[in-house]
């Protein structure tokens, strides 16, 4: 049995800088990565951009959405991913990408992860997770006001 997240380009363990796209899989069949990543997924998988720098991939299930970085995520572009998701979760794997691969994609896979996958809360967090260890600081992605405007549409649909 696989575990979850796994890095499949790049991460942490890849010191030499040298990848072109941070792709990880969080779950069975849901991966989160960067603008490049679409070069390292099969053809038939879903797309989902959230960043204008996210090459055109010429995937023919795409989704664009396009939100800034570091703000809260509009809350009608929270329930198109979920519903792009619902769509193809079934019968093939799907990819949220943007800019880095580590905050908006990686906020809107939490969104996934809880109502489409059904995960708990604690369980999607630590699924999208990222910490980063600079010389001078840690960094923690997803940041606090993109993933925390996502937790609180789904607290807000888990209330229906």
């Amino acid at each position: 049995m696989a575990e979850f997240p796994r890095w499949v380009v790049g991460g942490p363990s890849d010191v030499s800088c040298a990848s072109p796209a941070l792709l990880r899989e969080v779950a069975s069949g849901l991966y989160v990565g960067s603008n490049l990543s679409a070069r390292f997924v099969e053809r038939d998988v879903a797309v989902a951009s959230f960043s204008s720098h996210c090459e055109d991939c010429h995937h023919p299930l795409r989704l664009r959405a396009l939100f800034e970085d570091f703000k809260p995520v509009p809350r009608s572009i929270i329930e198109s991913v979920v519903s792009f998701a619902r769509a193809h979760h079934d019968h093939r794997a799907i990819l949220l990408q943007c800019y880095a691969g580590l905050n908006r994609s990686a906020s809107m896979a939490y969104a996934v992860l809880r109502m489409v996958y059904g995960m708990p809360h604690a369980a999607a967090i630590t699924a999208v997770a990222h910490t980063i260890e600079r010389h001078d600081r840690t960094e923690r992605f997803p940041n606090d006001v993109t993933l925390g405007s996502v937790v609180e549409w789904c607290e807000d649909r888990q209330k229906r």
